[in-house]
């Protein structure tokens, strides 16, 4: 998301690069290094924003992903 909803871009590596950057700026930078410590700030469970208790599922899903990526 930017300012005025969602961004765009013009390739794939390009979005992957602003996600990287934002990643490490506002997670890695500040210690944030694992998955359960991102989710804690990203998607804490019992937030307002989730009524439907969503982000319960967010560190099991974000590790199935990375661990496929890591391979």
């Amino acid at each position: 998301m930017g300012k005025n909803g969602l961004m765009n871009f013009n390739s794939l590596q390009d979005g992957i690069d602003k996600m990287a950057s934002n990643l490490k700026r506002n997670y890695i930078d500040k210690g944030l290094t694992t998955i359960p410590q991102i989710q804690r700030k990203y998607a804490p469970v019992g937030a307002g924003n989730d009524p439907t208790n969503l982000n319960s599922n967010w560190v099991g899903g974000v590790s199935k992903y990375y661990s496929m990526f890591k391979r």
